[in-house]
């Protein structure tokens, strides 16, 4: 039995909302939006050329479109979905045209805010942003394909390197941690390591950097690497807490506690899963509360308490059924099967072993 695997941070995001002039969007204060709910924005692009359109999320991940009026507009939109943190859209056109962008709250806390930056982009940096949204464009197509991923990976260099051409140095920061995050998920950790290390060095805001500490934590937990990967933890909550995001404030004690877990640590991992699953609930994210329920139990049967075990699973199935996170549900239903099968209640682990393979 496992603990569930921790969501990424990225796309975990921050938060404001523009208007076009002839050379960029000037941001005003952050929108809330609510789960479910989407958000039209209406852009005029003044002129022709290439603009990027950078979002951001506070709680809450968007899933967003850019649409044109009609058809026959001069419009071209490099647009991989989900948007993630790292990724921006470049937006190409021949002429003026008005567009409309269309943010939807996805998943996440009940409630957030979104931001919205805009600004015209040529040269080296307009190359740079080829680059990188083609790299996200490859890393979303093929995010259950790992051989396909490593496709991404040149994409993502290219871009860092003609940032760094281009004088843009907070740009190659977060192409460098969206490589280094790549490397990782195509089971590259080794060489992912000095990546995050060299995006942390290279100028990221408290809030890109609380992401990428993340990361880095997460790949020293892959090398079974736990003092390094509880000091990355421990630095991103710092920085979550800083930047006054609650779900990375969640994510990174719920990521201590799994660092507690793997040290057999269970009553202070126990400790971190009911702190994260507080500051959860209390932003209202039903999935994350779910998460450190269902891992709460991973610690339980540790204990010998199956009981207890039985029970925080039950809680989680709950939860997740609530959020209406198909596929977590059934990885906990295997957990709650694996549960039976320890107690030697084989029936009921029979039971939970189909149900999941039905879900």
């Amino acid at each position: 039995m496992t603990p569930p695997a921790p969501r990424t941070a990225r796309g975990v995001v921050a938060a404001l909302i523009l208007f076009a002039s002839a050379a960029h969007g000037v941001d005003e204060a952050p929108s809330e939006i609510r789960m479910g709910e989407t958000l039209e924005i209406a852009l005029t692009l003044p002129a022709a050329g290439a603009w990027r359109i950078g979002i951001g999320q506070r709680d809450i991940d968007v899933v967003v479109t850019l649409e044109s009026p009609g058809e026959g507009d001069p419009l071209t939109v490099n647009n991989p979905l989900p948007f993630h943190r790292y990724d921006a859209l470049l937006v190409e056109s021949a002429s003026a045209v008005d567009v409309t962008l269309r943010l939807r709250a996805a998943s996440g806390a009940a409630r957030g805010t979104v931001a919205v930056s805009f600004d015209r982009v040529d040269g080296a940096r307009r190359e740079a942003l080829a680059a990188l949204t083609e790299a996200a464009r490859l890393a979303h197509e093929h995010e259950n394909d790992l051989t396909a991923r490593h496709l991404a990976v040149p994409h993502y260099k290219t871009a860092a390197s003609r940032f760094e051409a281009a004088g843009a140095g907070g740009d190659r920061a977060r192409a460098l941690a969206s490589l280094a995050a790549v490397l990782l998920r195509v089971e590259r950790t080794r060489e992912s390591l000095p990546v995050f290390r060299e995006a942390l060095g290279a100028g990221l805001d408290d809030y890109d950097a609380c992401i990428v500490h993340t990361d880095l934590g997460y790949a020293h937990m892959e090398l079974h690497e736990s003092d390094p990967a509880m000091a990355a933890f421990t630095r991103a909550l710092a920085l979550a807490t800083g930047a006054e995001d609650r779900r990375l404030e969640a994510l990174s004690v719920f990521n201590i506690g799994l660092v507690h877990l793997g040290r057999n640590r269970f009553d202070d991992a126990l400790a971190s899963f009911r702190r994260a699953r507080s500051t959860y609930r209390d932003a209202g994210d039903i999935a994350g509360e779910a998460m450190t329920v269902s891992s709460s139990a991973v610690a339980n049967l540790a204990q010998g308490d199956p009981d207890q075990a039985i029970e925080n699973t039950q809680r989680a199935l709950a939860l997740y059924e609530a959020a209406g996170d198909r596929q977590n549900y059934a990885a906990v239903l295997n957990n709650l099967g694996s549960i039976h099968l320890k107690t030697g209640e084989f029936d009921r682990a029979l039971l939970s072993y189909r149900s999941a393979a039905e879900t």
